[in-house]
């Protein structure tokens, strides 16, 4: 496909990955046929869709975006990414997470230095994961491609729970004029340390330490090197709406990065939300693959945009995004993954050869 040449997609499917890889590959894209055979009242891009398409439009110059009456269609002509300074409001349907996860890799490759503050909920939902776990996770897997610039940050100025909301963070992102380094993560390693946060808003602080001592009573039993900091916002910084949260993210000897996370349901006591999210990250310790599930796609982007030579991952189980992700990295980069699965513990060797994707719009100043 020519590069100036639309690409034509139907459905809502994997909605915010198309759009970042549209900016990044400079391809535009039409999409046909959003939920166009749900009902009257559900037809079309939800709201939350188009605050991202927004978010995305202020962070470049001579983007084009039309999207029809009934919201069905939308064709984006992207533009160059220009980053700087931008405030933008996230609403509350969605965290800032789903937001601020696809922001990151278009932000690095921006004309000037990014400084984004975003506004919402902080937290993680069943659609997006919390901001707290993007600067450990996303940041911690940046790293291991050779990011190690400290300008590359994240600072919570505000909690916000669901519903309301409230939550301001603070994101700043360096700019990456060469291409990513290929790497070899074959090697899972053993957990070797586990590093946590606690937070909440509007709540005693009695909240946040009673989460912290029971997920501790269960890792220090299994991990010795565990931590759990705590964070308990009130007055200004305490966003909107009360609630509170536990985040855990654990790192291998190879510097693989697993994570749990969770927010209290209503009349959930400190004591279960930390049994929960306990549980579920034990659970996720004996990962077969090298970074977590979720970051799968993550990590195969960076792959895709590594300099021209071969990089190879060792990743677990495909999940459904990941395959759709693959599809769509062919689609807009003409990029193909030799996959090898494994048939005794059913991880997946994944190797290409990158792109050499460079950040044309900053080397052109």
């Amino acid at each position: 496909m020519k590069k100036g040449e639309v690409l034509f997609l139907k459905g809502a499917a994997a909605f915010r990955s198309r759009v970042l890889l549209s900016f990044l590959s400079s391809r535009p894209i039409q999409i046909e046929d959003i939920r166009s055979n749900i009902g009257s009242d559900g037809i079309g891009l939800r709201e939350y869709e188009i605050h991202f398409l927004r978010a995305v439009s202020q962070l470049t110059d001579g983007t084009s975006i039309e999207i029809n009456e009934s919201g069905t269609s939308v064709k984006i002509v992207p533009g160059i990414i220009i980053g700087g300074s931008l405030n933008f409001d996230c609403g509350v349907e969605r965290p800032i997470g789903y937001f601020l996860e696809m922001l990151v890799p278009l932000c690095l490759f921006a004309k000037s230095r990014t400084s984004l503050t975003l506004t919402g909920i902080t937290q993680s939902s069943p659609e997006a994961p919390s901001v707290d776990s993007i600067k450990m996770v996303n940041f911690g897997i940046l790293r291991a491609w050779g990011v190690k610039e400290s300008t590359l940050d994240i600072k919570i100025q505000k909690r916000g729970y669901s519903p309301n909301g409230g939550g301001q963070i603070l994101f700043t992102s360096p700019l990456l004029p060469r291409a990513f380094e290929p790497q070899q993560l074959i090697d899972i390693g053993l957990v070797k340390k586990v590093r946590g946060i606690a937070s909440c808003a509007k709540l005693s602080p009695s909240i946040v330490a009673r989460v912290i001592d029971s997920s501790k009573m269960t890792l220090c039993k299994l991990l010795p090197d565990a931590l759990i900091y705590s964070d308990a916002r009130k007055g200004s910084e305490a966003g909107s709406s009360p609630g509170y949260s536990l985040t855990i993210v654990g790192e291998s000897t190879s510097n693989s990065l697993i994570v749990a996370e969770g927010v209290a349901n209503p009349g959930e006591i400190p004591e279960d939300l930390a049994n929960r999210v306990t549980a579920t990250f034990l659970s996720r310790t004996a990962t077969i693959g090298w970074g977590d599930s979720s970051r799968q796609w993550f990590i195969l982007l960076l792959a895709t945009l590594s300099s021209e030579d071969a990089s190879s991952i060792r990743l677990g189980p495909l999940t459904p995004f990941s395959v759709e992700f693959l599809k769509q990295l062919y689609l807009f980069f003409g990029i193909s993954f030799r996959l090898k699965e494994d048939q005794d513990n059913g991880s997946v060797l994944a190797t290409c050869i990158g792109i050499g994707f460079r950040n044309i719009a900053h080397r052109s100043t």
